[in-house]
């Protein structure tokens, strides 16, 4: 039986303690972007992230909005990769295979902004899944977009 991007759980323990970001997510420094997971709930994920003067995609300031859809991917891999430590099992690479929709309220994110990554798995199970996902800054949604995300082998 394959493993999936966004298994079911049957109950996930709502704790207030989470393991950092980089043991749950298949990235590797320099491009784990998030700072921590905040939140977590069986269909949904929130996850910070500080835009500091490390930050890799800052310029001049401002990391250009766009960059909104790696924090979106990262939160997504985050929940998947909290549901397989759960389970006991490491991080698996997932894929985005389209954003049917997107949407950026902002041009850019501001050095010492805080964002809030929030991700809720719509629906799914196995190897395919769609995620709604938005980022807050102060409360107010500055993005937003929907994922379809696959799990399974890409080989030949």
């Amino acid at each position: 039986m394959r493993e999936s991007l966004v298994p079911r759980v049957t109950k996930m323990t709502h704790t207030k303690s989470y393991p950092a970001i980089a043991s749950v997510i298949p990235h590797k420094p320099p491009m784990v972007l998030l700072d921590a997971i905040v939140d977590l709930g069986e269909m949904r994920i929130v996850t910070s992230v500080r835009i500091g003067p490390d930050s890799m995609f800052l310029r001049d300031g401002k990391v250009r909005s766009i960059v909104a859809i790696e924090y979106m991917a990262q939160t997504v891999a985050a929940y998947a990769g909290m549901q397989r430590h759960s389970l006991g099992a490491p991080p698996k690479v997932g894929y985005i295979i389209g954003v049917p929709l997107m949407q950026l309220k902002t041009d850019s994110f501001q050095l010492g902004d805080t964002l809030q990554v929030h991700a809720e798995h719509l629906w799914g199970e196995g190897e395919l899944g769609r995620i709604a996902c938005r980022i807050t800054r102060s409360e107010i949604e500055v993005a937003s977009a929907t994922l379809s995300v696959y799990s399974g082998d890409v080989g030949s």
